[in-house]
């Protein structure tokens, strides 16, 4: 990967860091998908993996509304625009990623093996697991590097119960839609 940052791409960078919706809305107008889907070359990062990070919702739809845009590129430690908002808690961002066609909700960090979900159960967001256990692809069995589950990795109570309440009404089967409470 070259360490030349183009132009077009440093602005589309900068404005989704900053949540800057004008001036992303006229960049995106001339901007090609390499630019969009650039990957800064110290971390890797996309426009939309800082995005979602800042929870810069408007961003975040308006770079995923975008053709081409890639919504599971990764940085420099394997982690994408869904695990990076499920590690912030970043709720509007994670809702918005969950609905692009696109998404690939059961990524694996290599080095750790987390998922979205196995890293929000870990860290008890409640609210990023019920919203993950929503979308007809989650696997509630992926195992991070010590086979350990979401539902393992979980301390938090509530959380343990809304992964059980999701195999049973699954019966251990991924890939069915469940509504949780």
């Amino acid at each position: 990967m070259s360490n030349e940052v183009p132009v077009m791409a440093t602005l589309i960078l900068n404005a989704a860091q900053d949540g800057n919706v004008d001036k992303l809305r006229s960049l995106l107008l001339e901007a090609t998908k390499e630019d969009v889907n650039f990957q800064h070359p110290e971390n890797y990062e996309t426009a939309l993996i800082v995005a979602s990070e800042k929870n810069h919702s408007n961003v975040v739809r308006m770079l995923l509304a975008y053709p081409g845009i890639d919504a599971n590129a990764q940085n420099k430690y394997g982690w994408t625009a869904l695990i990076k908002v499920c590690h912030w808690g970043s709720l509007d961002a994670l809702q918005l990623l969950l609905a692009h066609p696109g998404i690939d909700v059961n990524w694996q960090i290599k080095e750790t093996g987390f998922s979205a979900l196995i890293l929000s159960s870990s860290s008890g967001r409640n609210k990023a697991v019920k919203q993950l256990l929503g979308h007809p692809n989650i696997d509630v069995t992926l195992e991070d590097i010590d086979g350990k589950t979401a539902l393992e990795k979980a301390e938090n109570k509530a959380i343990k119960r809304m992964i059980q309440a999701y195999i049973k009404a699954h019966d251990g089967t991924k890939g069915s839609k469940c509504i949780v409470s």
